[in-house]
């Protein structure tokens, strides 16, 4: 007896598919007119979107920052030399780290938009010029040509949303370097932000460590003249020696906490959007919904003729 049932649901299924492939070869009119309003509606909607370009540089550790402060620890006075800060004891080796938090920080953040232009292109562009090389703002928004906000200048929060969007900051936790990409529909701006990006931190970084062992070499200078024991005086003489090298570094060095390994470039290529698969993707959704479209309706048509008789 179940093997009848099994038959007869097997036939009936061969029976439904075969009708659903007759409903739709009979409907294909219309099945072809509901994928050619998806896949048509998909190119223009492609087309309008903007080209996004990303620009990324590697990024290493400056050499001598975990060195200096092992050297700190080890020592006797490691703990003296840390509360003075000497040989970037912060650092060590959450130095990568450090300088990722820091760049997708809102306060690092309001120190770049602090740069003339830079927060119009992140909050105002609309698209780019690639005869130019130019930015076309939304003037909803921005006047260029009078370099000024139509509604007032968005809230830094505001624009901190757009940041936050735009950059990839990923630290890899086993060789500590630090990748950082900006995504932007201009190329130009989306290395020139790279760039900025760590120049400044070098360069803030450098400037917090020199007033810190600078002040810290005037405290040490004090004690050394008012202490008499000569082991104390060695001791402090040594904290000195300390700082006098961070301080030599911070002024030498341009890369002063990360250092390019890949330097920042100008994309040649659109990284996004992939118009071509927008397409593909919205015409084989509209063939799918054609589908359920004319299926559907077929059977409903058939059961309230069903009712009706």
């Amino acid at each position: 007896m179940s093997e009848y049932i099994n038959q007869d649901s097997k036939i009936n299924d061969d029976i439904d598919i075969k009708e659903i492939f007759l409903v739709c070869w009979n409907q294909k009119i219309l099945l072809l007119l509901i994928t050619s309003i998806f896949a048509i509606g998909s190119i223009f909607y492609s087309l309008n979107l903007s080209n996004i370009y990303i620009s990324s540089s590697l990024l290493s550790p400056a050499k001598g920052l975990q060195s200096e402060s092992s050297s700190a620890d080890s020592s006797a006075f490691g703990s003296l030399a840390s509360l003075a800060g000497m040989g970037f004891s912060s650092y060590g080796s959450k130095s990568g780290e450090i300088a990722r938090e820091t760049i997708l920080s809102r306060d690092f953040f309001k120190h770049l938009i602090s740069f003339d232009s830079i927060l119009p292109k992140l909050v105002a562009s609309k698209s780019y010029d690639t005869n130019s090389g130019s930015i076309i703002f939304d003037t909803n928004l921005y006047d260029p040509v009078k370099k000024s906000w139509v509604a007032g200048e968005p809230h830094y929060l505001d624009a901190y949303k757009i940041y936050r969007q735009i950059v990839k900051c990923n630290l890899d936790r086993r060789t500590n370097f630090v990748e950082l990409s900006i995504a932007h529909k201009s190329p130009i701006f989306a290395e020139e932000l790279v760039s900025l990006i760590v120049r400044e931190i070098n360069l803030l970084q450098r400037e917090r460590d020199i007033l810190e062992s600078q002040s810290s070499l005037e405290y040490l200078y004090e004690q050394f003249n008012n202490v008499m024991d000569i082991d104390i005086k060695l001791s402090i003489n040594q904290l000195i020696e300390g700082q006098l090298k961070t301080q030599m570094l911070a002024k030498v060095r341009t890369h002063y906490i990360l250092q390019p390994i890949d330097e920042p470039f100008i994309p040649k290529e659109k990284s996004s959007p992939s118009r071509l698969r927008i397409v593909v993707v919205a015409t084989i959704v509209g063939l799918l919904a054609g589908i359920v479209f004319v299926v559907g309706r077929h059977f409903f048509l058939n059961s309230e003729k069903k009712e009706n008789t």
